[in-house]
Order: structure tokens, then C-alpha cells, then sequence
């Protein structure tokens, strides 16, 4: 869960971006059964129980459960699971409410969409592609492989920061 500091802000460009945002966060665990509340405004990371493998011909997209958005819950994913995915998906679940929002350990929050893709031709078998934009990305290249909880964003891996670094340089003379 992120928590509120006096951190001015969140600067994914920062060098020191992951130990900064490993500062906010307070880890919490709630077993199998047992319930956490979300106040409004709170904000937090939580994942599935399933750990899924998604072959190269399939793929998905999460959306939250429209009853828990009536509650003011927000359950949101970069929604896409790409072709050849394989780990627990993480959340981030925010209350946009006006009341707390109990939650409770192994509670379904969310829903998945299977549908079938055709990948590239000349993918290799071990080594899933994703289109995206122009190009495609190698389950290699993916930012969260393979993860077994909820993980932090990888904004600071970016390729966007050192071109707009470039751009930075080159016009700001």
C-alpha cells in the first residue's frame, strides 16, 4: 500500500525512483479469509490467488466486478495480459467512494476475458511475442515476468526517459 509522507511527489525520471517509492510503501499480508478496510482516497496493490500461463495464442483483459465499482472500488491492471504471461496478475485498487470499503482475502473482485490471437510467424516457441504499437515485445523483454505478488511499477525501466532526456538536451540549449 502506498501511504501518504512527505514525499512531494512521484518522479518515475528520478535515478533514485524505486528507492523512493520502496520508502511509501508499507507492506501489509492478509491471510486467506481474513479482511482489510480501504478508507476513501486509500490506494493499494493486491494480486490474484491463481497464478495463470497464458500459451501464445491466447490473451486477456481484467476488468472489476461492476458490483464492487458500485461500492467506489476501482480495480483496475494495465487490463491487457499478454500472449505468454505467466504469474499471480497484479491489481491496484483504489476507493473512489465515500465510505470504507471492507475487502475480504479470496473475495472476487474482478473478471477476466480469454480470447484467442494468431502471434507473430516468426515467434519462437519459448519466446512469446506481444504486439505493441509498431513492435512486438519478447516475453524476455516483458517488465513483470513470472511474479508470485503484487508488484510495484517499473516506470524508471522505460526506454521514454532517455529519449525524452535527448529531447531535453538537444532543444533546452
Amino acid at each position: 500500500m502506498l501511504t501518504r509522507n512527505q514525499s512531494p511527489e512521484i518522479n518515475p525520471a528520478a535515478e533514485d525512483y524505486e528507492a523512493e517509492v520502496r520508502k511509501m510503501i508499507r507492506r501489509l499480508h492478509v491471510p486467506l479469509g481474513g479482511d482489510f478496510v480501504l478508507h476513501p482516497r486509500q490506494f493499494m496493490l493486491g494480486s490474484t490467488l491463481e497464478y495463470l500461463r497464458f500459451p501464445p495464442n491466447l490473451m486477456g483483459y481484467v476488468e472489476g466486478r461492476s458490483s464492487w465499482g458500485r461500492t467506489g472500488l476501482v480495480i483496475a491492471t494495465a487490463t491487457v495480459v499478454s500472449p505468454g504471461y505467466a504469474g499471480v496478475l497484479t491489481f491496484e485498487i483504489a476507493n473512489v467512494g465515500e465510505l470504507p470499503v471492507r475487502l475480504h482475502s479470496g473475495t472476487r473482485i474482478a473478471q477476466i476475458v480469454i480470447h484467442a490471437v494468431e502471434p507473430p510467424s516468426d515467434s519462437a516457441n519459448d519466446d512469446h511475442v506481444t504486439e505493441v504499437g509498431p513492435r512486438y515485445v519478447t516475453h524476455k523483454e516483458a517488465k513483470f515476468r513470472i511474479p508470485t505478488g503484487p508488484e510495484l511499477g517499473r516506470l524508471d525501466t522505460d526506454a521514454d526517459w532517455a529519449l525524452l532526456e535527448r529531447y531535453r538536451t538537444r532543444f533546452n540549449k
